[in-house]
């Protein structure tokens, strides 16, 4: 028997700016999704806390982009902001977002910001659970 190749998490560089970018155009077809050069900024800066979720073939199923806050004065990690999060339509509701948002957590407290923060629309009741 063999065993199925699970799903897994990766962080994100720029190397994965387009399958982020078009993964990012599936996810927010109204209208909120990002344009590329907004993403490669994201993806490039030193401060980026940003994951990937792969499948057993390697495509990209869901993604977070996150950034870290400093204080202005000395520069310190204040806080973590995630900018976006999105799961592919076909991949959603198998905890690839609870996931991200975990290993976003975990990235933040690694260079020292405790506190992190999301803001949804209000009518993403999914997104509020």
């Amino acid at each position: 028997m063999v065993a199925a190749l699970q799903p897994a998490i990766f962080p994100m560089t720029l190397c994965d700016l387009y399958a982020c970018w078009a993964l990012d155009q599936r996810c927010f077809e109204d209208g909120e999704a990002y344009d590329l050069s907004t993403i490669r900024m994201l993806l490039s800066s030193s401060d980026s806390v940003s994951y990937k979720v792969v499948d057993h073939v390697g495509e990209m199923k869901g993604f977070l982009l996150g950034l870290v806050d400093r204080t202005p004065t000395y520069g310190a990690p204040v806080g973590g902001h995630i900018v976006a999060v999105g799961v592919a339509p076909e991949a959603r509701c198998q905890g690839y977002g609870r996931w991200l948002i975990q290993q976003a957590e975990l990235g933040f407290a690694f260079v020292g910001a405790h506190l992190v923060y999301l803001e949804v629309r209000v009518s993403n009741q999914t997104a509020y659970r």
